[in-house]
């Protein structure tokens, strides 16, 4: 359900938009997404406890991975997706400059031979903590979507995606009908 998932992305707002813009000045960028999200996430033994739940007949439960449908687990998604990513002291460290994550996705903009080697970063930290990527073609990148923005950086231009301006053109406010709900979720859509 589109609706709900943009909900869920309304709970982790993205910062000013110029800070995802300017990666177009790269040369080239990196993508990166987690396959199946919250439920790729193991817990430990220890964290468990922190998401025990009773069952209806009063036994006591817990799960082994990142539970979904809990009003914080998009935070959490993002927090996950941030320590994947290295972000912030990670890559910092070794590539001078932070990636850009938003919730499952990563994206890192830089040169070539920056974006191979966080390339060979990421996809060894997401061995080493069990995590699937999907494909999302093979750095460098210059024209690829992020956030619903789809980025060129030989022509050093971004545009609105083409699935982002159909679901703003099948929105209820672009229709002139238009609740108070309907017109967060169509500010969610602008933005995110």
């Amino acid at each position: 359900n589109d609706a709900l998932q943009l909900d869920f992305r309304s709970q982790v707002p993205l910062t000013h938009v110029s800070s995802y813009l300017d990666a177009v000045l790269q040369q080239s960028a990196v993508l990166r997404d987690l396959t199946l999200g919250f439920w790729q996430v193991e817990l430990t033994p220890a964290e468990r406890a922190n998401f025990r739940f009773r069952l209806s007949d009063g036994r006591i439960a817990q799960p082994t991975r990142l539970p979904m449908g809990l009003c914080v687990s998009v935070d959490i998604m993002q927090r996950v997706t941030e320590i994947l990513a290295g972000h912030p002291r990670s890559a910092r460290d070794a590539f001078g400059k932070d990636p850009d994550v938003y919730i499952d996705g990563v994206r890192f903009a830089g040169s070539v031979d920056q974006c191979v080697a966080y390339a060979r970063f990421i996809d060894a930290r997401a061995a080493r903590f069990r995590v699937t990527l999907k494909e999302r073609g093979e750095p460098p990148m210059a024209n690829y979507t992020f956030i619903g923005v789809d980025f060129d950086h030989a022509k050093r231009s971004v545009v609105a995606s083409a699935k982002t301006l159909r679901k703003l053109a099948n929105d209820d406010v672009c229709a002139g009908v238009a609740t108070f709900d309907t017109l967060r979720r169509f500010a969610g859509r602008l933005f995110h």
